[in-house]
């Protein structure tokens, strides 16, 4: 590389050979030589590589090493993040990459000990950073996390992090989600938080924050909480925020959420309404959830909250409202309003069918001639010692060691814990709140809420308000024993810890006392002293082994007998359904009046969509679960197969992206679905509906590989391969961290090895139908890659897949992203809402894969198990085909004048 003169070193390597570094051609050649060499050496040692292979960038190794330097006490974190190990190519634990930069760093319930280090700042392609649960993470936040302009999730909550909220926060302008609940935070929020223009939800309840909400004004702030204009959840509850409640957050339009209980708030909520010019509270259209309890708030109730339009529980408990409560407020829908422990003396207009008023501890209700008592008997209180049990509808008898599983009816042996909970008399003890309870418990330990119940409960109200619970850990699915291994998991989960359970405050483990039952065979004995002949067990557990699976065997030769014989399928009798799968299908049965009572007898208020074999409802079962009951015609030759075909299928899947099949319904020839219910409706909504959300990129990215990893664990989940057919926007639906959930699997069908499936009646969307199918209803999970490839442009573009307002050449999705491709203009399909923000290279790698899953030939078509490869960085794109031929010629020369119409087939 030398050369006569003087030359400068290009390659910066290092703080010591950073300097440019003069030299003479006839200078010591031996010493030219070593240093060469060492340069060598350096760089191939440290620098990252320009390849697909690249190691991890210089900077975000140091920040990373940094981390563990402030977590070095940390189990297991020091022997997986070494030196001399690169976190991306090594694998690091809770480190993904894209290409050579880190963009997540996922922690939670790691057991991390130690401080945040300002190191985390380095990490500039950082988008999502999740340390939640993770109680001995101390220390203040640094400001040095405002450096992270690419975080789209921020979650650091249930920690025990100190300090102010850093001001520098309000940089990360492209984060949606920021969660910083459940700490130790003090002083006032900072009023940068306004910045945060793109946030949708923002969590920094349970903390001890102090001060007023601040807002923008002309004297004031110069942003504010109201500028939060894509806001839709707000939590700021159980702080020692005060002053009066801001009007001008009535700008928040989109919000849904508004949770304040539990502050120091005061003022006239009747007071803080529009006058025509200024905003106000009533603007807050969008509110379905609000929580005002536990706060000092004064004046006449607030009939405002109780007219807008989408409400449907309000909670005012707890303040000083006084004088009338009018039921004539409402025209439609429903609402529940807990007004417990005010100073309502009077009531007009109820009953009502549209809202179902709580107002014990009222004055009102003292009055013992009140003509409405019912609404009086719900005071949240309870007043000496109160017992809850579960009920049990199972006749099974166990031997003196087992126990009856409260959903299948079946004996196993379950690990059992007294678990003291804080508790106070206010919650009440009801069936709704031990269901919450055992439901969070259950995320809380990770485990099931199908294998964790709550046999009984008691309060008692003495010199502590605490509830005693007796909690039974049932086996996972198949086993009728613990093995060693799992119970030492679950006593490292409980023994001498804390359970901080996220989201409902009303419950934290106070203690345990721990109990066991005998254990699986391979164990190394029982922890109760209780003897168990485990020489015996090998023998009775392959006894029970054979029956079992003889039985089983022998229900699917009955159920394939009575398939065969009978055309259109007797669904009467809920039992017949079940025979299919008898280990699965027990535990998901509902009762159809339980499910009717659920969305109001199918009240259209609850009506949340249409499918393509129903109308779908929202509902709020008994246990205050929601839920979405998809309601089947009967009028369909294809209902019961459909009907059955879902209950067999979905209800042994299990992954995040697809949606959860909670049970069924049946009566006569009614048949109900019921699925876990999905907060942000569907992907078709939130682009292109009326009440369009702006999806950033990273969103949108993360949504299109979500939907690859569900498609690809649909068509390859064992032996059998199953195929949806109608994958299109409208079956996408968004949950409240806008992941993606494939539903509708009422077109879904099995296909062996690569046997063709064909259909007699297609019942996909014009658009989104790869051509096989729409020609000759050939159904192969190769038709579902096809319709992701389109959903991958609208992602990409912003637009529907067919739009006859377009000009000519732009109607038809596919045919004018080809037409780009072939004009070098690809990154004008780009949504012009989010270019600005956007990663051109992932923009151009989802545009040509999705340019290669929706090849006309299906054999052209990767499976999804290699897009999921390919957007996830680990595999390069082929190169792309040519147009498909039944698109037409289209267009190869972008000099020609004029674009020419495709000679397209829709369906």
């Amino acid at each position: 590389m030398a050369v006569d003169g003087e030359w400068r070193s290009s390659v910066l390597v290092g703080k010591e050979l950073a300097a440019a570094m003069a030299w003479n051609s006839r200078g010591n050649t031996r010493r030219l030589q070593i240093l060469l060499f060492s340069l060598f050496v350096f760089s191939h040692s440290f620098a990252p590589l320009p390849s697909a292979s690249a190691g991890t960038l210089w900077s975000d190794v140091n920040a990373l090493h940094g981390l563990v330097q402030g977590w070095n006490a940390t189990p297991g974190l020091s022997q997986n993040w070494t030196w001399g190990s690169d976190p991306c190519l090594n694998n690091w634990t809770g480190v993904s990459c894209f290409q050579e930069s880190v963009t997540s760093l996922r922690l939670d319930q790691f057991g991390i000990i130690g401080t945040l280090s300002p190191s985390i700042g380095q990490l500039k392609n950082l988008q999502f950073l999740n340390l939640q649960n993770n109680p001995g993470l101390t220390g203040p936040i640094p400001k040095e996390i405002g450096q992270l302009r690419r975080l789209y999730a921020l979650d650091l909550s249930n920690c025990s992090l100190s300090g102010r909220i850093p001001r520098g926060l309000g940089n990360l302008r492209n984060a949606s989600y920021i969660y910083l609940k459940r700490n130790q935070l003090v002083g006032e929020i900072p009023y940068t938080l306004g910045y945060l223009s793109k946030a949708f939800e923002i969590s920094l309840g349970r903390n001890n924050l102090s001060g007023s909400i601040p807002v923008s004004s002309p004297k004031g702030f110069p942003v504010g909480f109201n500028n939060l204009t894509s806001l839709l959840i707000l939590d700021l509850k159980r702080n020692n925020l005060s002053g009066e409640l801001p009007p001008s957050l009535g700008q928040l339009q989109r919000l849904t959420t508004l949770l304040l209980r539990g502050n120091r708030f005061t003022g006239c909520l009747s007071c803080a309404i529009s006058d025509g010019i200024n905003y106000g509270l009533d603007n807050l259209t969008e509110l379905v959830l609000i929580d005002l309890s536990w706060n000092s708030f004064v004046g006449p109730p607030p009939q405002f909250l109780l007219q807008l339009p989408l409400v449907n529980k309000l909670n005012l408990s707890l303040n000083q409202f006084t004088g009338v409560f009018d039921g004539g407020m409402r025209t439609s829908g429903h609402v529940n309003a807990y007004m417990i422990n005010n100073n309502i003396t009077a009531v007009i207009n109820l009953p009502s069918p549209f809202i179902d008023p709580k107002l014990g501890g009222n004055p009102i209700c003292e009055n013992q001639s009140f003509p409405f008592p019912d609404i009086c008997s719900y005071s949240g209180r309870l007043t000496g010692p109160n017992t809850w049990q579960q009920p049990i509808s199972c006749s099974n008898k166990c031997d003196q060691n087992a126990v009856v599983h409260p959903a299948t009816c079946n004996c196993s042996y379950p690990y059992i814990c007294n678990m003291f909970f804080a508790w106070t008399a206010t919650y009440g003890l009801d069936g709704a709140r031990i269901g919450h309870l055992r439901r969070t418990l259950a995320s809380g330990l990770n485990v099931s809420a199908e294998n964790l119940w709550i046999e009984n409960a008691t309060y008692q109200n003495q010199t502590v308000s605490e509830l005693k619970a007796k909690v039974l850990l049932y086996p996972p699915a198949g086993a009728q024993k613990w093995d060693r291994s799992q119970v030492t998991l679950i006593e490292s989960e409980l023994v001498n810890k804390t359970i901080k359970l996220p989201d409902y405050e009303p419950y934290g483990l106070v203690s345990s006392n721990l109990q066991t039952s005998p254990l699986n065979e391979g164990s190394s004995g029982p922890i109760t002293s209780k003897n168990t002949n485990h020489q015996s067990l090998p023998i009775i557990a392959g006894i029970i082994g054979a029956f079992v699976a003889l039985m089983f065997l022998s229900s699917l030769l009955i159920c394939f007998i009575k398939r065969r014989r009978t055309p259109d399928y007797n669904l009467d009798n809920a039992s017949e359904i079940f025979d299919l799968n008898p280990d699965h299908h027990p535990s998901c049965l509902f009762s159809y009046e339980e499910v009717r009572s659920a969305t109001r007898s199918f009240h259209r208020g609850n009506k949340i969509g249409e499918g393509a074999f129903g109308p779908v409802y929202k509902g709020t079962m008994r246990d205050g679960s929601e839920v979405a009951v998809k309601e089947l015609p009967s009028n369909i030759k294809q209902c019961n197969r459909d009907f059955l075909n879902e209950v067999e299928l979905i209800s042994v899947l299990q992954h995040k992206n697809l949606v959860k099949l909670r049970g069924c319904g049946i009566r006569g020839n009614s048949r109900l679905l019921v699925y876990e219910y999905v907060e942000n409706k569907c992907l078709a909504q939130a682009l292109f509906g009326p009440k369009a959300i702006l999806l950033e990129w990273p969103i949108r990215y993360n949504i299109a590989l979500g939907m690859a990893k569900g498609l690809s664990y649909l068509h390859s989940r064992g032996p059998t391969r199953l195929a949806h057919g109608d994958i299109k926007a409208s079956n996408i639906l968004l949950d409240r961290n806008m992941e993606p959930k494939i539903a509708d699997f009422g077109l879904a069908r099995m296909c062996q090895n690569n046997e063709r499936k064909v259909l007699t009646r297609i019942e996909g969307k014009r658009g989104y139908v790869a051509p096989e199918y729409a020609r000759y209803g050939q159904l192969t999970p190769k038709t579902d890659v096809f319709s992701f490839g389109i959903i991958a442009l609208e992602l990409v573009s912003g637009r529907e897949s067919m739009n006859q307002k377009l000009p000519a050449e732009e109607q038809y999705l596919l045919s004018w992203a080809w037409n780009l491709y072939e004009q070098r203009r690809v990154m004008d399909l780009v949504d012009p809402k989010v270019r600005e923000g956007c990663d051109e290279e992932q923009a151009l790698l989802l545009i040509k894969v999705a340019l290669l899953c929706s090849q006309g030939e299906a054999s052209s078509r990767p499976h999804m198990v290699r897009v999921v490869s390919l957007l996830s960085g680990d595999a390069d794109v082929p190169d792309i085909p040519q147009r498909p031929e039944f698109l037409g010629l289209g267009l190869t020369d972008p000099n020609k004048a004029k674009l020419r119409g495709t000679a397209l087939t829709t369906w």
